[in-house]
């Protein structure tokens, strides 16, 4: 097989990928909608990427059954993403696999200054990944801090 067909499998294979992974919201299923956090991913120029957002409204109270990681009956004050990717540590004879921030760090939004706020605070990170099918995965992690 010559390079040109293998890249342009490889091109093939991420495009579909693509087309199932792009849709934000195919991966919870809640009771709600306006506390919310989804990652979605897109393949361009050689290179997966990745943009995330956790988004709030400090003024609705979050209702039972509410995804996302929500607490019920509670009010959002912040949100924040982050992306990690797996490291491997040597200490000694001891080798361990830990997840590390490849974005540095939490991205957190706005704080909201009052549950009476009737605003949309927004969380946002972008990250990008190789192709490497054998290399460590790219994790979406969000998080909310309440009032």
């Amino acid at each position: 097989m010559n390079l040109k067909k293998a890249l342009c499998q490889i091109a093939c294979i991420a495009s579909i990928a693509t087309i199932f992974t792009a849709n934000p919201i195919n991966k919870v299923f809640a009771a709600q909608t306006t506390n919310r956090a989804y990652s979605t991913e897109y393949f361009d120029d050689w290179w997966w990427h990745y943009d995330g957002v956790a988004q709030f409204n400090p003024s609705y109270k979050i209702p039972k059954d509410p995804g996302y990681s929500l607490d019920t009956g509670k009010y959002v004050k912040q949100s924040y993403v982050n992306y990690t990717r797996k490291k491997i540590k040597i200490n000694g004879l001891h080798i361990t696999r830990e997840d590390v921030s490849v974005i540095g760090g939490r991205s957190y939004s706005p704080v909201a200054s009052s549950k009476k706020t009737n605003a949309t605070y927004k969380a946002t990170a972008t990250a990008k990944d190789s192709l490497n099918i054998i290399g460590n995965q790219t994790k979406f992690w969000y998080g909310w801090v309440y009032f």
